[in-house]
């Protein structure tokens, strides 16, 4: 084998996470890394995410296993404080993906209820593509890709009996447990929805829809600033939106003149 020159190196970085370490070469000198690993974060921490998550998810930093505990404990922080923060989110499941054998899968399901609750946000896709066919296929992460679904085609009532159910209980009570903002925030997507597609509903198919009756449904209808409607009480009046207006919509074709004589000598050869 051919000898090295003294700008070929043979190096080993050493990373505890803590500090990078060294490169030494034949000759003797060494290259100091020490403390790349603590980049300050290219961008602003935002108002709703402390300093050291941040430091963590916009740095190196986001790929050191060690930070994993410390992620986890932040996920369900933002359950218990009906928060979110997607890119930590993302993160946890990130290096999950990296390293295996560190895989939680209770916080996994943690972070999916969480993308659950940022409907209509495309999250909850997006952190499916972080999973292995493995985990998809896990009861209780099944049973949240079934909600999800019922959720984005808007089969709120089927969504309701789903999470109802005894088997979805089974799998997800704990989770519930700790998110107890969940069904709110869901109902607050389902409003979104409702507010996008009628001007008027009946309170029967909105109590389907949010899955509430009585007084209960009535608080949460005057809680929206919804109003019913003065000659029936059994209707709820929505405010007018862009959304929720049928607009008429003008068609203008032109066509050209050398396009309609084609078009009409088309027609005489068929005849």
């Amino acid at each position: 084998m051919p000898g090295k020159d003294k700008n070929d190196y043979e190096a080993e970085e050493v990373y505890n996470g803590d500090e990078a370490g060294d490169i030494e070469g034949d000759d003797g000198q060494r290259i100091d890394f020490t403390g790349i690993s603590q980049m300050a974060p290219l961008s602003a921490c935002p108002s709703y995410r402390p300093e050291h998550i941040h430091s963590i998810v916009e740095t190196v930093e986001r790929y050191n296993h060690d930070h994993i505990p410390v992620l986890e404990t932040y996920v369900l922080e933002q359950m218990q404080n009906n928060s979110y923060d997607r890119d930590a989110c993302l993160a946890v499941l990130k290096l999950y993906q990296f390293n295996p054998a560190l895989v939680n899968y209770q916080i996994i399901g943690n972070v999916l209820l969480l993308c659950l609750a940022a409907l209509p946000d495309p999250d909850f896709n997006l952190s499916l593509c972080l999973l292995s066919e493995e985990i998809i296929e896990d009861p209780a992460i099944s049973r949240l890709l079934a909600l999800q679904q019922s959720l984005e085609r808007c089969c709120f009532s089927e969504f309701w009996t789903q999470l109802e159910s005894e088997d979805t209980q089974e799998y997800l009570a704990e989770m519930l447990e700790d998110y107890p903002h969940f069904r709110e925030v869901v109902r607050d997507f389902v409003a979104l929805m409702v507010q996008a597609s009628y001007q008027i509903i009946s309170m029967a198919r909105l109590a389907e829809y949010v899955n509430l009756a009585g007084e209960t449904l009535s608080d949460w209808v005057d809680d929206r600033g919804w109003e019913l409607d003065s000659d029936n009480p059994n209707l709820v009046v929505l405010p007018l939106t862009k959304d929720n207006q049928v607009k008429p919509v003008v068609v203008q074709e032109s066509v050209k003149f050398d396009q309609l004589t084609k078009l009409i000598g088309h027609a005489r050869l068929t005849m």
